[in-house]
């Protein structure tokens, strides 16, 4: 990971160069896609979809104020 302190943004590249993903540490949050998601773990997309069904049905997080 690499940190521009300037702009408190991290960037992290997955080994094999697929997946970037950016940070802002101001905010602490950080916004993928299923597919990024997916391709970080190195799973498909529909396991990733599963997974956040799963939040909202067991109400984890509420769909509303996530997607």
């Amino acid at each position: 990971m690499k940190k521009d302190k300037q702009k408190s943004i991290m960037v992290y590249q997955a080994p094999n160069g697929a997946v970037e993903v950016r940070l802002d540490s101001r905010k602490e949050t950080v916004f993928l896609t299923q597919q990024q998601v997916a391709e970080l773990f190195g799973v498909q997309k529909a396991a990733i979809s599963k997974h956040v069904r799963n939040i909202f049905d067991t109400k984890e997080l509420e769909e509303k104020a996530t997607v």
